[in-house]
């Protein structure tokens, strides 16, 4: 049999009898780059490390915290070879070498086969799709050598309509290489965010089946309801397939299981904002030199420069007179200094493509249509890989926006700015300090090979 078990948040274990596969593993109870910013995985789980089998290889789709976290990387043995996309960062690569693995590029539109089963990925359409920073993500569809199934997810990407007939032709040819399956379309198996459904409907963008948004416990409806549409699955959960079909759910995995809570989907919490100021920093400073204060400049030169031609940049200078009387009012960065916290105001300047310092003169929030306010010290910590941007939006940074939302204001100025194929150096440095954290704690997952 084929066996696909949901191993948490995103990640899978892809089992034949003969190989196991893990791919996007998170297998601590949180995960994120420092411990600052550490997002709960939920359903909580319960592993039995005894009676986890051995690992013949683990896949990583892309490198953001939730999919690559360096807390759950040192848990694994390293006679694991890893396979990561050939898109991710050279800090991804160089913490993976100094960690001592063996970490082999994962290319889209080449399959990589690992015993009795194989994996190809797909690019994403990032001209089609606004999919913010999933540059390096890798969609891809799993295979049983013998017939017994198959699986594809789109993990973090749009689903193209290149994808779909891809995914669609390589089912069709699947089949008639294993003339003895069943021609069920059932046995095709799409995950869609949330769910776990068939793919013989697989569409550009698909969207969880209305109602399968619940945990199905019951083993028996939960086949049926995969059957008639889909399941959101619980952690050790498992599609077991042959002559691809499926032939059953499975509740849990004897080393995998969720713990009991809600039937609703649980998720962490990424985003939160203080209710007034001040509020706490997240690195601990609030003081900067007159060095620091020209380093912080210059960077902030440096996101201005980033933001043209970007979705933000788009948005702003598609607003007119109206609604935008001045384009350096459609941007402010309010920064705290000292411990009193007192404000100073960046305005974005699109056409001087420049951070412009400016008199506070009332209400930033009132003269600038979108805008984010958090302490110099955090930002020039984050600009210095000391401190992870996402540390910001867990209680220590505001944002407001009149057309848009503040988490996306916080995304598409910040979070996107900070990706580490823009900033290598930063995030391979937050790396190693997390790596140095954990560096000493037994590996909990084994090698085939010892």
């Amino acid at each position: 049999m084929f066996r696909v078990t949901f191993f948490g948040h995103q990640g899978w274990m892809l089992s034949s009898g003969e190989t196991n596969l893990l791919v996007d593993p998170i297998v601590e109870p949180d995960f994120g780059c420092v411990p600052q910013a550490r997002f709960e995985v939920l359903p909580r789980r319960a592993f039995d490390w005894p009676a986890f089998p051995p690992i013949d290889a683990v896949f990583f789709t892309h490198e953001h915290e939730d999919h690559f976290d360096v807390r759950s990387l040192n848990r694994l043995s390293r006679a694991i070879p890893l396979y990561l996309s050939d898109r991710s960062s050279s800090a991804a690569f160089a913490i993976l070498g100094e960690m001592g693995f063996d970490v082999r590029p994962w290319a889209p539109g080449v399959a990589v086969t690992v015993g009795d089963l194989s994996l190809l990925g797909f690019a994403g359409d990032h001209v089609a799709h606004d999919d913010l920073e999933e540059w390096d993500t890798l969609a891809f569809m799993a295979s049983d050598a013998h017939g017994a199934g198959t699986f594809f997810t789109n993990v973090d990407v749009g689903v193209s309509q290149a994808m779909v007939r891809s995914v669609q032709q390589l089912a069709v040819e699947y089949a008639r290489k294993h003339p003895g399956a069943a021609a069920s379309p059932s046995g095709r198996l799409l995950l869609s965010r949330d769910s776990v459904m068939d793919f013989s409907a697989l569409q550009e963008n698909p969207q969880p089946p209305t109602g399968s948004l619940r945990y199905i416990r019951d083993p028996a409806e939960a086949e049926r309801r995969l059957r008639s549409g889909g399941i959101t699955p619980l952690p050790g959960q498992t599609v077991a397939m042959s002559r691809n079909d499926v032939a059953l759910v499975e509740p849990e995995r004897p080393f995998l299981r969720a713990l009991a809570g809600s039937d609703a989907p649980e998720r962490p919490v990424w985003f939160s904002m203080p209710e007034a100021e001040p509020f706490a920093t997240a690195c601990g400073a609030v003081e900067l030199t007159a060095a620091d204060l020209r380093e912080l400049d210059a960077h902030l030169q440096d996101l201005a420069r980033s933001l043209y031609g970007s979705s933000f940049f788009r948005w702003l200078m598609s607003l007119d007179g109206a609604r935008l009387p001045s384009p350096r009012r459609g941007l402010a960065l309010r920064l705290l200094f000292g411990p009193e916290g007192v404000a100073r105001l960046w305005s974005y300047d699109p056409c001087g493509c420049a951070f412009v310092e400016e008199p506070i003169d009332g209400d930033a929030r009132a003269s600038h249509r979108t805008g984010l306010t958090c302490w110099a010290s955090d930002l020039l910590a984050v600009f210095r890989g000391e401190c992870d941007v996402r540390a910001l939006g867990l209680g220590h940074l505001r944002a407001w926006g009149a057309d848009r939302r503040p988490l996306d204001v916080f995304l598409r100025v910040l979070v996107v700015y900070f990706h580490p194929l823009r900033h290598p150096g930063p995030r391979l440095r937050l790396y190693r300090a997390m790596w140095a954290m954990v560096r000493d704690e037994p590996a909990w997952i084994r090698g085939v090979t010892p």
